[in-house]
């Protein structure tokens, strides 16, 4: 085989070192594992690899989303394969691991997806998180997108979003994005928040397009179909499942709500 001379950080050698196996293993044999390239090793060290007791293991990957407050340590994680009818649990760990059920500890989504199926999958794309219905790897989108944001630490616009919603006419809905420029903030967090938040007609806050957010669901009550409830309020016609446009509160209209 062919070898070609590469340069990396310092932080990735050390990273590569702490995966290796002493004396056995190369940087060519430790990448391709963690790449997933070497099937039967990735299987094997999986199901040889002792479980980390709590309290020893360094930050995790998911450490900057729970300094965030976008996960909390023992939030529940699922990965759900429908093709092969199977599916994973897991749970947010200490310092931002992942701890699957058997008590092991992983440092990345991907590794946790490799010790639970084998092959090469992208963690932050199939574990998805249970309370706000988000894959990791949208969360961890939010956390870029706010951190190019000038930092806000007040929490107005939380009971702005809760007056403007509480105040919206019969048949009126409004999006995610046009709420966002409102108030100011990343329309990802405003989901997020709505996800994870009871609050007076959150279910009329709808796709851009109109239609329902894949990830909705209600908090606290459940108060059945959404889209009963959407056609009951005249936001939906009685046969189908987009909004009228015209019924859109306009980005003026909705600062005029905020005003009264």
């Amino acid at each position: 085989m062919t070898m070609v001379s590469v340069e990396i950080s310092e932080d990735l050698y050390q990273y590569i070192q702490k995966h290796a196996v002493p004396l056995e293993d190369s940087v060519d044999s430790v990448l391709k594992r963690l790449l997933g390239l070497d099937k039967a090793k990735v299987a094997a060290l999986a199901a040889e690899a002792p479980a980390q007791p709590s309290g020893t293991t360094e930050h995790g990957a998911l450490q900057p989303l729970v300094t965030a407050g976008l996960l909390n340590e023992g939030d529940e994680l699922r990965w759900h394969r429908a093709k092969k009818g199977v599916t994973f649990d897991a749970k947010v760990g200490p310092n931002g691991t992942i701890e699957l059920d058997d008590g092991q500890l992983f440092e990345s989504p991907s590794g946790a997806a490799v010790a639970v199926a084998g092959g090469n999958h992208p963690g932050w794309d199939v574990w998805s998180h249970l309370r706000s219905g988000m894959t990791l790897s949208q969360l961890r989108s939010m956390l870029n997108s706010a951190n190019d944001q000038p930092t806000d630490l007040s929490d107005d616009w939380k009971s702005q979003l809760k007056m403007v919603l509480s105040r919206l006419p019969h048949g009126a809905w409004t999006s995610y994005g046009d709420l966002g420029r409102l108030l100011g903030r990343n329309p990802r967090e405003l989901g997020l928040h709505l996800s994870t938040t009871e609050i007076t007609n959150a279910h009329r806050v709808l796709q851009h397009n109109g239609r329902i957010s894949p990830g909705f669901h209600w908090v606290g009550t459940d108060r059945g179909d959404v889209r009963v409830l959407l056609r009951r309020e005249g936001v939906l016609p009685q046969r189908g499942s987009v909004a009228d446009p015209s019924q859109r509160l306009s980005l003026e209209s909705l600062r005029k709500l905020l005003q009264h």
